[in-house]
């Protein structure tokens, strides 16, 4: 009867298990959820991101700056005692004409340079993002990639990817970004010979060092210059072919 007991305990035991395998692998053959799409980011030195270029998401966006203040107007003047002094001796009068006139340009510049720096820190950050994508399932050549942005100017460095770097008082900064267009969004030797992407990801953020329109129109310039170099498709934030309006609308949001 112990025996008979023990072996009925073991044979429930055997299907227990069975069963338990059994849901185990027909769990797995069951379709899985399909993951809520999301924007894969690459974060710069300033928090901002890089978008992916295989997400059909519009790209993060900064909000709109407000309208720079425009940098005040010095005039030349000249007191009684220099007339006086251009009366009595014209050369001496010239002279001090021109050092008037170099003084009152310094302080221009001056009072250019710091309501530019003023407008700066009151204006938010804003983030301006275009696509290079490929026009078919290949990808960019990324032999072309390692060839063709050092060739546009921009030169391989922080974080991995490329800048477009400027020359000013201060040493050179980086105007914009390119990086690769999908994870890890690096644009290394190993992630570029003899392999293929699908796009890039260019990112600039104003304002800028220089003058924030002509920074844009130097943006849009070298990104249509690298999609014809690599018979490419240059694609706005909603990564929809860009168009003259397009540069239209970044420059009037500046």
């Amino acid at each position: 009867m112990d025996i008979i007991s023990l072996l009925i305990t073991i044979a429930g035991i055997l299907i227990i298990l069975g069963l338990y395998i059994l849901g185990r692998l027909s769990r797995s053959k069951m379709p899985r959820e399909k993951p809520i799409a999301s924007v894969p980011n690459i974060v710069d030195d300033n928090g901002e991101r890089f978008t992916s270029v295989l997400d059909d998401i519009p790209a993060t966006d900064g909000s709109t700056p407000q309208q720079k203040p425009l940098p005040e107007q010095t005039t030349n003047t000249v007191t009684p005692g220099q007339t006086k002094q251009t009366d009595k001796n014209p050369q001496a009068s010239t002279a001090q004409a021109n050092k008037t006139a170099q003084a009152n340009n310094t302080a221009q510049a001056k009072n250019a340079a710091q309501a530019n720096n003023a407008a700066h820190a009151n204006t938010p950050p804003k983030q301006h993002v275009l696509f290079v994508s490929a026009k078919d399932g290949k990808g960019l050549d990324g032999n072309k990639i390692s060839k063709a942005l050092p060739r546009l100017g921009l030169s391989f460095g922080e974080f991995d990817i490329f800048h477009y770097q400027l020359e000013t008082t201060n040493g050179k900064t980086s105007l914009f970004r390119v990086a690769n267009g999908v994870e890890p969004w690096t644009l290394t030797e190993k992630d570029l010979k003899n392999q293929s992407i699908p796009g890039l990801s260019m990112l600039l953020i104003t304002p800028t060092p220089i003058d924030d329109r002509e920074a844009v129109e130097t943006f849009i310039k070298i990104a249509g210059q690298i999609a014809t170099e690599l018979n490419g498709e240059l694609k706005n934030q909603q990564q929809q072919l860009f168009t003259e309006k397009d540069r239209l609308k970044m420059l009037e949001e500046l």
